[in-house]
This record gives C-alpha cells, sequence and structure tokens, in this order.
C-alpha cells in the first residue's frame, strides 16, 4: 500500500484552528466529501483541548450532520457552553466555505475509579489477530478513508454487505505529527457501525446523492 496522508493538516500551525482535510478522509461514495468519522474525531480533539484546570473526562459525545463535508479547507471552533466544577457542556463546530457542516456536544465530568459499581458488561471480542483482514474493495467503494483504516472482521464483511463485527484501527494520524487519544480512535469508528452492522446492503439501498 503506498503511503497514506495523515486526515489533517493544520494550516495556522498547531493551535490554529484551520485545517486541510486531505484524501485519506474521503468517504467510499463521493470523492469531494468526507466520512463523518475523521471530522468527528477533530471535533473531539478541539473540545478535548479546552483548557478545565480540573481533569475533567469527555464523554457522551453527539455529532450532528448538517449536510456533505467536502475535504479541502476546513474550519474547527469550540468552548465552553456551561462550565461547572465537576460537570461541564462543552461545544465544538466544522464549517467549510463560510457553510457550518458539523456540530458536536459533549459533557465533561470528574473522573474517578466505577470498578466496584460497573454493571452489564458486553462479553469481549475475539482479538484482533483473530479477525480476517480487508485487504481488497469491490466495484463501486471510492479510495480514501477505507484505506487509512485497517479493518478486521471476526464475523461478517465487507462493510454494507449485511450485519458484522469488526476491530477497526486508523493507520494515519488524525492531525500531523500527533498521537489520536482513546476519544479520538473512538470517533473514526463510531461512524462505521452502519456499514459494519448494516442489515442490507449499503450499495443498493442508499441514496444516489448526499443527503
Amino acid at each position: 500500500m503506498s503511503e497514506l496522508d495523515p486526515f489533517y493538516l493544520p494550516l495556522d500551525g498547531a493551535d490554529g484552528e484551520r485545517f486541510h482535510a486531505t484524501a485519506s478522509t474521503t468517504g467510499p461514495w463521493f470523492a469531494d466529501a468526507q466520512h463523518v468519522g475523521p471530522p468527528s474525531a477533530l471535533l473531539a480533539r478541539a473540545m478535548e483541548r479546552l483548557p478545565d484546570g480540573r481533569g475533567l473526562q469527555l464523554v457522551r459525545l453527539t455529532v450532528e450532520v448538517l449536510g456533505p463535508v467536502p475535504a479541502g479547507e476546513v474550519q474547527v471552533t469550540a468552548a465552553v457552553e456551561r462550565p461547572g466544577r465537576s460537570i461541564e457542556l462543552v461545544a465544538a463546530e466544522m464549517s467549510a466555505a463560510g457553510r457550518t457542516v458539523l456540530r458536536a456536544r459533549g459533557w465533561r465530568i470528574a473522573a474517578g475509579d466505577t470498578t466496584a459499581v460497573v454493571a452489564g458488561t458486553a462479553e469481549p471480542l475475539p482479538p484482533p489477530v483473530e479477525g480476517t483482514p480487508q485487504t481488497t474493495w469491490s466495484e463501486g467503494w471510492l479510495p480514501g478513508f477505507i484505506d487509512a483504516v485497517e479493518w478486521r472482521w471476526v464475523a461478517g464483511g465487507p462493510p454494507g454487505t449485511g450485519p458484522g463485527t469488526a476491530w477497526i484501527r486508523a493507520r494515519v494520524p488524525v492531525v500531523t505529527g500527533e498521537k489520536p487519544t482513546p476519544v479520538q480512535r473512538l470517533m473514526l469508528a463510531a461512524d462505521c457501525a452502519n456499514g459494519v452492522g448494516a442489515p442490507l446492503d449499503l450499495r443498493e439501498w442508499c441514496s444516489s446523492t448526499p443527503n
């Protein structure tokens, strides 16, 4: 596999708000539109970088998709919407060409050891090494994000062909030169769930035009 670009290149330095979304962000359906995994991770990054001074942990993160997210230059802003000592609401949004395309909100709460009250845990998956790697893609899937992510199937596959279970791991950084945090890695994978677990073949049932 040829060398892949990071998902985003900063345009204003490490602490800036403008980024170039590379071809690694583009989804399998449209060559000029991003898969929502990478921009969700970039919004999570922006919220994680908000100062808090109290060691709060980002939880319950939601992302609203307001339209197609174009590749190329994007701008990200973030702010604390409701400050608090042990819980606060933070928000971030992404815009492109003057149009807001994504909005995200998350709660930050005081972290603590909850081992004694853990309940309802899911059965562990077989380890990634036991999964079947996705090495080729059928006709109709465009390169970009699907190549920048490692897929290992422990059931079903490939994406969009029916219910499945897979380990998903990014091959490239969210932002060049940075190691993604656990939250960023989670957000990259979260938008793949509809493809991994879809009961219908997405190539047949998805709209031919972006929503």
